[in-house]
């Protein structure tokens, strides 16, 4: 009888063993699908913060790129304006030196008639 009462016991300390490691396995099953759940949240984070942060290089690229072509343009404009300065220049510096050339001339001829 006593034999019989041991492995009923035995048999039921198996049974639930065998129950308790079913039941674990189950959760540790569970809480691995719900760390991989977990783990794809955050790649999908972390891909949704990169493509802001490419989209803002971009943005970025774009503006430097148009102040790129301002400063190109504002050097074309100053390149253009600076040339027709110095034609401006050029053209008014032959009447008011004209004047001036003759003077020159005839102060040498004054100085020379003087000494005789």
């Amino acid at each position: 009888r006593l034999r019989r009462w041991a492995a009923s016991v035995k048999a039921a300390v198996a049974t639930g063993l065998a129950a308790a490691a079913v039941k674990a396995k189950l959760l540790a099953d569970k809480e691995e699908r719900e760390i991989q759940k977990l783990v794809v949240q955050v790649i999908e984070k972390q891909m949704t913060k990169l493509e802001m942060k490419l989209r803002n290089f971009e943005d970025l690229d774009s503006v430097l790129e148009r102040e790129r072509d301002e400063i190109a343009r504002a050097r074309r404009e100053m390149i253009v304006s600076k040339a027709a300065s110095k034609v401006a220049t050029m053209t008014s510096a032959p009447a008011a030196a004209a004047p001036v050339a003759p003077a020159p001339a005839a102060a040498p001829a004054a100085a020379t008639t003087q000494p005789a």
